[in-house]
């Protein structure tokens, strides 16, 4: 006889198949919208990000700051279409348990991606600090990264090249503001 503790977090569903699964009670529990005490080591700071202090230029600083905050966006969307997810299969965990499954699938795909780009930031990041005059190689850097996210960070990025082809316009023609 199984005893059902009023307190526990869990149930469990027997299914029609013989398989049973364990249900939280609470979806928070499951998957909180936040961890206490993690905010401050996974922030959308680039010292955060970096893992130390850094010192780049404002424009740099200003442009990965959009790139974290584009990178935050994706992460709570992640979070919000999990919650969905699961209280759809929290609902009718016999039935939506194949369809659960794939998403999940999906949900680590994108994780990854949201590492890989995490991991292109730092790089971008300890670009800017050892490399800060090379324009060139930046924005490529940059683009590369804001491909990858798309979002807000795409005006951003058509903003940096139109002022760097209205840069070497002006060296190419020769003009007063040549730099």
């Amino acid at each position: 006889m199984k005893i059902k503790w009023p307190f526990s977090k869990t149930y469990v569903v027997k299914c029609p198949d013989g398989t049973t699964r364990v249900i939280y009670k609470n979806i928070d529990d499951a998957f909180p919208l936040c961890i206490p005490g993690w905010k401050g080591k996974t922030g959308g700071s680039i010292e955060a990000i970096k893992g130390a202090s850094v010192n780049i230029n404002a424009e740099y600083q200003t442009q990965i700051q959009g790139l974290l905050y584009s990178l935050d966006e994706l992460n709570q969307s992640l979070t919000m279409v999990f919650r969905a997810a699961y209280i759809a299969y929290q609902s009718h965990p016999c039935k939506n348990a194949a369809s659960f499954n794939r998403l999940i699938e999906k949900m680590i795909h994108e994780n990854s991606r949201l590492t890989a780009l995490k991991i292109k930031i730092r790089g971008l990041i300890s670009l800017a600090e050892t490399n800060p005059n090379n324009q060139t190689q930046w924005v490529d850097a940059f683009q590369s990264v804001v491909d990858q996210i798309g979002g807000q960070s795409i005006v951003v990025a058509a903003k940096m090249e139109i002022a760097e082809a209205r840069t070497e316009m002006r060296q190419l023609e020769g003009g007063p503001n040549a730099s």
